[in-house]
């Protein structure tokens, strides 16, 4: 091999390897995005728009969303292996409780509805809890990460959404979503402007 041949095949030795440095940058670039808060923000339906039926299941058999509508309904997507979806439990337990009579809070857990089941036993929590399995509904709502909530009005048009990590959060997203009331004022001390999620961020970030 002459010396010109030689230099060629180092020449594209070179350009390979580079290329493949920018494909593992612009790869690493991309897996952080996902992960902040702008990516995340993608997250989740379009607000305004109607939130798909689905049907999940706990102990006792089949459940639709249809079930569930009438008023208010926050739907927790929830993870078992979630810390922070079992420190939320507490809290949303109190929330449910304070505002019963405008809203219903809905846990829907990845797996099968024997790890629902355990899950519901193991936090003695009095919210259902309803399987989803481990694709497939959550993919539906453009849910990547727990805890994450989407906010339905009586219609089951969806008003707020966005990743929660407090009580606190969940009721800002009521708010949000134009529940208004003593009940939910006394659960949101100040807006936690880093979780929730407005239709004008959307648009700035879309």
């Amino acid at each position: 091999m002459d010396g010109v041949s030689l230099s060629y095949l180092v020449l594209w030795a070179i350009v390979i390897a580079q290329g493949f440095a920018l494909l593992l940058m612009f790869r690493s670039m991309g897996t952080v995005f996902l992960a902040s808060r702008e990516g995340i923000s993608r997250d989740g339906l379009r607000i305004g728009s109607k939130a798909p039926v689905f049907t999940a299941y706990d102990a006792r058999g089949a459940k639709s969303l249809t079930e569930f509508l009438g008023k208010w309904l926050v739907l927790v997507f929830a993870a078992p292996t979630c810390e922070i979806c079992l420190s939320l439990l507490p809290g949303l337990e109190r929330l449910q409780s304070d505002v019963a009579e405008d809203v219903d809070v809905l846990i829907l857990l990845r797996g099968d509805p024997s790890v629902a089941e355990s899950y519901r036993q193991a936090t003695r929590t009095t919210l259902p809890v309803l399987a989803i399995g481990d694709h497939g509904i959550a993919e539906r709502y453009s849910v990547r990460v727990s805890p994450f909530v989407h906010v339905l009005d009586a219609t089951g048009m969806i008003r707020a959404k966005g990743l929660v990590n407090t009580v606190e959060n969940v009721a800002h997203q009521l708010y949000e979503a134009g529940l208004r009331g003593e009940q939910i004022g006394s659960h949101v001390p100040e807006p936690p402007a880093h979780t929730h999620v407005h239709e004008a961020e959307r648009s700035a970030v879309g």
